[in-house]
């Protein structure tokens, strides 16, 4: 009797636990078949504080412009993404470095402005911005009137119309990567001719694939990405790749500004991937030192345009 009902708990156990998880798959669907987008931010994104909040339209459409019956666009996938995302800012995280880098910036291009976060972010602090995302959904729902004004356009970067050799300051992060490799010279070559003859680039490129890409799945933009056959990160070079591309185009490395980067987030943004130093850790009297990480320097590039570009 006692081996019987040791025998039954189990069953019984084992009964609970199939259900458990059967509940839970049903849960994770979205009644098509489809998971449902991921939108929780990733720890590094950055939320736009109020008054930002009240420029966006709380009547944001909540489809996005994909036939599922044909293969996603590029446009389906950008969309999606960001939809889910809404004001997540991932470039605002770059924001508190420039007034220390480039304290005589006064106009700036943000190529690739998605949400228009860090654009919004930038005009407060009293910068004349300008730019260009590719997404027309993402402009029309998120840049309110940078997008009326004729501020922020619609399109590829390489396909700018904003005027050559103007700005101080170009901004291209956690975009290059995106873009197919056909496009990359026009694209480089377009930033370079934004930028004024010994003006400011500030690139962030990732050098490796996406930390989705194996489990495109637990993107925000799941079912289009399959659809489409597109690749989170289109363009995985070596940061030596890159270089040689950008030095091509009139456009080498700023060592100076490269380490004021690293000295301004070690005495005040304080982001543990660039490194910083912790006084009194978690109040036991110690010192806690974060070195910078490699694969987080290695993305950042800190450029100038040469004068005779």
């Amino acid at each position: 009797m006692k081996k019987s009902f040791v025998f039954g708990r189990r069953k019984f156990s084992f009964v609970a636990f199939l259900v458990t998880c059967f509940l839970y798959a049903a849960l994770r669907s979205n009644g098509g078949g489809e998971t449902i987008p991921n939108s929780s931010s990733r720890s590094d994104s950055i939320e736009l504080p109020s008054p930002f909040h009240d420029i966006v339209t709380r009547d944001t459409p909540a489809t996005v412009p994909t036939n599922k019956l044909a293969s996603a666009s590029r446009e389906d996938v950008y969309a999606a993404y960001h939809r889910a995302r809404r004001l997540k800012c991932d470039g605002c995280r770059y924001v508190p470095f420039y007034k220390h880098l480039y304290s005589n910036v006064k106009n700036v291009f943000d190529a690739g402005a998605a949400n228009c976060g860090v654009f919004r972010a930038l005009s407060s602090l009293g910068y004349k911005v300008q730019g260009i995302e590719f997404s027309s959904w993402v402009v029309k729902n998120f840049c309110g009137e940078m997008y009326t004004t004729g501020a922020v356009e619609i399109g590829p970067i390489h396909r700018t119309r904003a005027p050559s050799n103007y700005f101080d300051l170009v901004l291209c992060t956690d975009v290059l990567e995106h873009i197919p490799m056909a496009d990359i010279p026009d694209t480089i070559a377009s930033l370079a001719r934004l930028a004024k003859p010994g003006g400011k680039l500030f690139l962030v490129i990732a050098s490796d694939p996406s930390k989705h890409e194996n489990h495109p799945e637990r993107s925000n933009a799941a079912a289009e990405l399959q659809s489409s056959g597109l690749k989170i990160h289109e363009t995985v070079k070596p940061r030596t790749w890159w270089l040689e591309q950008l030095e091509q185009n009139g456009l080498r490395e700023d060592h100076e500004a490269m380490q004021r980067f690293l000295h301004v987030n070690h005495e005040e943004v304080h982001d543990p991937r660039y490194g910083f130093t912790l006084e009194n850790f978690k109040g036991r009297g110690t010192t806690k030192q974060y070195e910078p990480n490699p694969r987080h320097v290695a993305r950042v590039y800190c450029l100038v345009k040469t004068p005779d570009s």
